[in-house]
């Protein structure tokens, strides 16, 4: 196979990796823990790369091979334009993951049946299948699961409001953290309705 003809399968296979690494974000932290960086770093690695090959492809032959460094930047545009619609679809995967722990959880604190360590508040914290959550009893259904993380600064805050999820505004619910999270935890960019009464909010620290 001569280096032309690589130059491409090697693009393909670097914005594949790009897209699974989104896609993947949340377990792929909770696999890699502190080595958590290392997909990200390869993906900017990659681009520079591929950008650095493309561009002595054209200096070799610039008649044949001018439209290999473009390839490279509309790649890289690609992936960014879908980077929103990837992550999306990856946080909408891991909830499917643990939505079966989630719906018993929340049958249980609507049912006045879920048991843990009962806050100052009233509230029930506890831990259920690895999923800690902070329960309010009642109809309103609130509980907040475990944050998710997927990065340094890609935090994801899970939870269960029948009175405000999804809320007149589809997929943008008003929410105020619960008592002990993190005090310098803001909302930012988006929130996500992920199906029923259970939504996620993006966060940052």
């Amino acid at each position: 196979m001569t280096e032309a003809r690589a130059f491409p399968l090697a693009l393909a296979g670097w914005f594949a990796f790009a897209a699974f690494v989104l896609l993947a974000c949340v377990p792929i932290y909770e696999v890699l823990a502190g080595w958590h960086r290392v997909p990200w770093a390869m993906i900017v690695l990659g681009v520079l790369m591929l950008l650095a090959w493309g561009l002595r492809l054209l200096l070799q032959k610039p008649r044949r091979n001018w439209p290999a460094p473009i390839l490279v930047l509309l790649a890289a545009s690609l992936w960014f334009g879908l980077s929103e619609p990837l992550l999306n679809a990856g946080l909408m995967l891991n909830f499917a993951r643990h939505q079966a722990t989630y719906d018993r959880v929340v049958a249980d604190a609507e049912a006045g049946l879920l048991k843990g360590k009962t806050t100052p508040s009233g509230a029930i914290e506890g831990v259920r299948n690895g999923q800690a959550f902070h329960a309010v009893p009642g109809p309103a259904g609130f509980v907040r699961f475990k944050e998710w993380q997927g990065g340094d600064y890609m935090f994801f805050d899970v939870f269960h409001d029948r009175r405000s999820c999804p809320g007149r505004n589809k997929g943008r619910p008003v929410h105020t953290p619960a008592q002990g999270s993190r005090p310098a935890t803001l909302s930012v960019g988006y929130s996500l309705h992920l199906g029923g009464h259970y939504c996620l909010t993006h966060l940052i620290v």
